[in-house]
């Protein structure tokens, strides 16, 4: 019995935690069951992991736990689970971003884009384990090739350290919300062949986010990872560009 990727009309079980109507193929035929739709579940272990790491709280709880392990069974994560686990569990991985933009319908243009669209779910699985991916490549690299001291704006250490102010910067992440830019580094940086395809979003055949945006222990916080010698075309982005990009990229619904 293998599952059919798609999602049904009915509504979440009152009890019972988000359930979905997912055909599955059994020798041939396709039969409706109930199961949880790991959208649902990867929502989940957001909303609680995010609790935890405002919290302070060291490790992940019983339940937050329980929760990985179920998304991990789905047959579009489990070809990446040690991947997603680690990326998860990681306080500088950008889960408020997963959901604002691979989750989230797209409404702001012309178009609407349901994330809920059978037809889509597994490439939509791949781009969140691409982002795992990617992130965890990005932070294992600002040690093996880059002094993240000299690099990031705040230190990677695992603990928590205040923030640059005084700017004039949110620290939103809305214009981190973009595929890639140009790759040119600040005079008298290089960066490496793999850091530019990482920067210009074309490291993954899934990637969607720039694999540098790291989140702030859970907080409504994103930084640049290598804000000290990020490309040029987002040193020069200033105020006016801010204002300009937070009302012309909400291409996604925001959770209510």
């Amino acid at each position: 019995m293998r599952p059919v990727d798609g999602v049904g009309e009915t509504p979440a079980l009152p009890g019972k935690g988000p359930y979905r109507t997912v055909p599955w193929k059994i020798q041939g035929e396709t039969m409706w069951r109930e199961r949880p739709f790991w959208q649902d579940i990867l929502k989940e272990i957001i909303e609680w992991r995010t609790l935890e790491l405002r919290e302070e709280i060291p490790k992940p709880r019983p339940e937050t736990r329980r929760a990985l392990r179920s998304l991990l069974a789905h047959p579009f994560f489990s070809p990446h689970a040690r991947t997603v686990e680690a990326a998860l569990w990681d306080p500088y991985f950008p889960l408020g971003m997963i959901r604002r933009t691979i989750l989230a319908d797209v409404t702001g243009m012309r178009f609407f884009i349901n994330k809920t669209r059978p037809d889509i779910q597994e490439a939509l699985s791949l781009q969140v384990a691409a982002a795992a991916d990617l992130f965890l490549e990005a932070k294992r690299d600002l040690v093996r090739v880059a002094d993240p001291k000299t690099v990031t704006c705040v230190p990677l250490d695992g603990r928590l350290h205040p923030l640059p102010s005084g700017g004039w910067c949110r620290l939103c992440g809305t214009c981190c919300q973009i595929g890639g830019v140009q790759a040119e580094p600040p005079p008298g940086v290089g960066y490496p062949p793999r850091w530019v395809a990482m920067i210009e979003g074309s490291a993954h055949p899934h990637q969607q986010l720039c694999p540098f945006l790291f989140q702030y222990f859970g907080r409504d916080i994103y930084f640049c990872a290598i804000h000290r010698i990020k490309p040029r075309a987002c040193a020069g982005f200033g105020p006016e560009d801010c204002a300009r990009c937070r009302t012309d990229i909400a291409l996604h619904e925001r959770d209510p």
